[in-house]
């Protein structure tokens, strides 16, 4: 059997050494991790792990430079450097301006970067700008945010004594993860998920890196993962127990914890709820007042305790604290805390023997319970927001409906006052107003209707689709007025307006054109409609007996004058719809002018116009007809006695 290989006293002081500096790497996480959710000034907190780093390689000169992607700039954070002056803190600097230099580099290529600058320059992709003071060696790691730079770490050493190995590349850069963390929440740009995953990513890559160093490295890996799953669940909108539930499973794989329990202050921090509870002698209670419980003396610590059990007793023996139930042999409990805010508590006890608690079993709870204060915080925050977000959409509902209501009652009184505006008040009947809007639209009909017509071979296709324009005028209205009063003459054009809208289409209007004036507008028509409807207008009229009030009537005649649209139907828009109403009107004039009780009206003649018309061709309607443009059409057979108005000056109609 070979003898066992025995240490020479060189390897045994190697080892040693080696173990020395895992305890001291170690150490300075655990510093790293406090400082983290310590009240301190960031500046302070820098300063504190320049001297971390220092206690772990060769650091006196050492800086941190901020990067900001989206505008392309670096700014100091942090400067300590023995051969150049503090540059200036404040100042923002563009990247390109730094081009090719070390922090560029880093920056850049979004890996760290060591050695001589003899060695970095043959290592680089690009040439080498070397800027400040020249040094020995160099080390630059960035501070990666899930692959993205978010500033850099360096430290320069100006002694060729002073040389930076792998290892301290592999801690720089995991230090760089924890500086980044510190920031950022201090920032507060992120949601507290994001940056807690993107840390706990970057921690479990650093641990990885130093597993094989020394054992040690394993239980911190352990505690990334559970920090991570801890992490994971804050953005999970659910109950808590189940959370605590996670979180007693993920601290069962770290430390010994079938005795656990969560308590959280409530009712303005006077009592403790108990949202998990797990113990081998106790039974779960779910709320008590504060008392001098173990429990509330380990939230008088903002570090938390480790207690044995003599360390119980002699607390109990003092007054400080009343033991209840089974005394554990070692117990340990962590308040919660959160941006300086105690939440409540965590704790883990033992009732064994050979289940007994370490200082740095102590660390690394306190470690956890800041994620989990964290996580905690940012379930409940997601858990309001949700409830926010529930009340928000159902006011919203709410809010929509009655606005919808509102813009259905607006519409519906626009809709009413529109059609007032268009109505005339006394007769009900359309206005003016009404046929400026509705006229150029008939128009366009019947000039695309003649378009068609023009360019089709069936010549059927232009009958009835003329527009006819009547002026009805009440004769002898005056009298009525003058007799029996302005009252009587508003109940005859009330119910002139019923006799027209009797006489007429659906598809006709009716307008008061103005006094005892009236115009109807009958849509697609032909030639020999205009003579019907007028006579049927003319003895609807003169056989109605018109109600004056108080038992009082009167027999009422008219006169009507009409013209049709287009007036000369080879050339549909060689007369305006406005003039054809002109023409109607001075057939109306000429109608009152010569008979009374009468109706006038023209129509195209089968010669059409071969010279040039005037403008205004209603001022040359005697002409027009002389000239044979324009046939007159007359409820009177005898039409060359017809009384037609001279000239434009002519548009008064006959006394009434």
């Amino acid at each position: 059997m070979p003898k066992p290989t025995i240490p020479n006293q060189d390897e045994l002081q190697q080892t040693i050494e080696e173990l020395r500096r895992a305890e001291r790497i170690q150490n300075a996480l655990y510093q790293i991790s406090d400082l983290a959710g310590a009240d301190l000034d960031t500046d302070d907190i820098l300063q504190r792990l320049h001297q971390i780093i220092s206690e772990l390689m060769y650091a006196e000169n050492f800086y941190i430079f901020l990067y900001n992607a989206s505008q392309d700039t670096v700014r100091f954070r942090y400067f300590a450097d023995v051969a150049t002056e503090p540059p200036d803190m404040e100042a923002d600097i563009p990247l390109d301006s730094l081009e090719h230099s070390l922090t560029w580099y880093v920056i850049r290529l979004a890996r760290p970067v060591r050695g001589s600058l003899d060695t970095i320059a043959r290592e680089l992709p690009g040439p080498l700008k070397a800027r400040g003071a020249n040094a020995k060696d160099w080390l630059g790691v960035p501070m990666l945010d899930g692959g993205q730079v978010k500033g850099i770490l360096v430290v320069q050493s100006y002694d060729e004594q002073e040389t930076y190995s792998k290892d301290d590349q592999n801690l720089l850069s995991f230090v760089a993860s924890h500086i980044l963390t510190m920031l950022q929440r201090r920032w507060a740009n992120r949601e507290l998920e994001q940056a807690v995953i993107a840390r706990t990513r970057e921690l479990a890559e650093a641990n990885r890196n130093l597993k094989a160093e020394v054992a040690q490295r394993r239980r911190n890996e352990r505690l990334q993962k559970a920090l991570y799953h801890i992490a994971e669940q804050a953005g999970e909108i659910g109950q808590e127990k189940a959370f605590f539930r996670l979180v007693h499973h993920e601290v069962a794989e770290l430390i010994y914890a079938d005795n656990f329990f969560i308590a959280l202050l409530v009712d303005d921090d006077q009592a403790l709820e108990f949202g998990y509870y797990a113990d081998e002698y106790l039974r779960s209670q779910s709320k008590r007042p504060l008392g001098m419980g173990m429990s509330e003396y380990a939230l008088s610590q903002d570090n938390g305790v480790l207690l044995t059990r003599k360390d119980m007793q002699r607390l109990a023996d003092a007054g400080k604290a009343v033991i209840k139930g089974e005394l554990a042999h070692a117990w340990m409990g962590v308040p919660l805390q959160c941006e300086g805010k105690t939440l409540g508590l965590i704790v883990v006890q033992s009732y064994r023997e050979d289940r007994l608690y370490r200082e740095e079993d102590l660390q690394l709870l306190r470690f956890v319970s800041t994620q989990i204060a964290s996580s905690l915080e940012r379930k409940r925050a997601l858990a309001s927001l949700s409830e926010a977000k529930r009340t928000l959409e159902q006011r919203v509902e709410e809010r929509t409906r009655e606005l919808s209501e509102a813009n259905q009652a607006l519409e519906s009184a626009n809709k009413a006052l529109g059609e007032q505006s268009l109505t005339d008040p006394l007769t009900g009947l359309r206005n003016r107003r009404y046929l400026a809007d509705q006229a150029p639209v008939d128009v366009a009909l019947i000039d695309r209707h003649y378009r068609e017509y023009k360019s089709s071979p069936d010549k059927n296709q232009g009958a009835n689709v003329n527009l006819l324009f009547l002026m009805i005028d009440i004769d002898h209205f005056k009298q009525a007025n003058d007799i029996y009063g302005h009252a009587a003459g508003d109940r005859v054009l009330e119910q002139m307006s019923g006799i027209l809208l009797r006489n007429i289409r659906e598809s006709d209007t009716a307008v008061r054109w103005g006094g005892e004036e009236f115009l109807l507008v009958a849509r697609f028509t032909d030639s020999e409609f205009a003579p019907t409807l007028a006579e049927r207008l003319r003895q609807s009229i003169a056989d109605h007996r018109f109600d004056l009030g108080d038992g009082r009537s009167m027999s009422l005649t008219c006169s009507i004058g009409y013209a049709q649209y287009p007036v000369f139907p080879d050339n549909a828009r060689m007369v305006h719809w406005e003039e054809v109403i002109k023409l109607a009107d001075n057939c109306l004039y000429a109608a009152k002018r010569t008979w009374r009780n009468a109706w006038i009206g023209v129509r195209w003649a089968s010669t059409p116009p071969q010279d040039e018309l005037p403008d205004r061709i209603s001022q040359a309607l005697p002409e027009l007809v002389q000239a044979g443009y324009l046939e007159v059409q007359s409820s009177h057979r005898e039409t060359s006695s017809i009384k037609w108005p001279r000239n434009a000056t002519q548009t008064a109609k006959p006394a009434a």
